[in-house]
């Protein structure tokens, strides 16, 4: 899901001595972004050249492949013994207001978030550390943005966790991304159990690029609240699921 801190975790996991990982979502771009079966056999490949140094191979991917051919997926997960991590952010209004700057405001650094030491250039950077929310109908079609694709992640790791013979379900970590904010290394610790990995704390290679606090980062955080509660004010801070 975007805007969950997927980058972040994965670039921890990818600096881990034990495992062989791929940044970017590799099967979601061209030459694979719409040939499944394209897909399929570069994750084979992929999961393959990683097992033979030893190593934990895996990579993040958005749901379109698996909902093109789930038992395909499945199978293949069976083989390689895969586990999965399922990445999603509980906040849909949050998420929807950094898209808005990115989709909106042409602010590109909001997309995978700050690398570190650039924290401080913020306010100078693309929208900068306050924004205007302007067009709230468009926030509101990404709101609906979010909580679609957020169905259709939990539908695909529910198609991927399905097994059949009598075999238990295949098992499943949620990662949530107001967790992993909170408690990194908390967080972090569990996904490597979950991996079999030992150990390591390795410093993520993306930092947040919007205030935690809308109050602070929507300089017109009231009208937002008025048009969708019909409330004034920082004291509307709602939780979305």
């Amino acid at each position: 899901m975007g805007h969950s801190g997927s980058t972040a975790l994965l670039s921890e996991l990818g600096q881990h001595s034990a495992t062989h990982v791929s940044l970017p979502e590799p099967v979601d771009h061209e030459p694979y972004q719409r040939n499944t079966t394209a897909a399929l056999a570069y994750t084979r490949e992929f999961f393959t050249a990683g097992r033979a140094k030893g190593l934990v191979p895996g990579f993040k991917i958005r749901p379109w492949h698996i909902e093109q051919d789930p038992d395909a997926w499945r199978a293949l997960t069976e083989e390689f013994d895969t586990r999965l991590i399922w990445n999603f952010r509980v906040n849909v209004l949050k998420a929807s207001v950094g898209e808005y700057t990115a989709r909106y405001l042409n602010d590109t650094s909001v997309i995978e978030g700050l690398r570190p030491g650039t924290e401080a250039d913020r306010c100078s950077t693309g929208a900068g550390c306050r924004f205007a929310v302007r067009d709230m109908d468009f926030l509101h079609s990404l709101m609906r943005m979010f909580v679609s694709s957020d169905r259709r992640i939990a539908a695909a790791v529910e198609a991927l966790q399905e097994s059949g013979d009598g075999k238990p379900r295949r098992c499943v970590l949620t990662a949530p991304y107001e967790e992993y904010l909170l408690s990194r290394r908390v967080v972090m610790r569990q996904v490597h159990t979950f991996l079999g990995l030992g150990d390591e704390d390795h410093r993520p290679n993306r930092a947040k690029a919007t205030n935690d606090s809308l109050c602070e980062a929507v300089t017109n955080w009231a009208d937002v609240c008025n048009a969708f509660y019909g409330v004034e004010g920082c004291d509307c801070l709602p939780i979305f699921y």
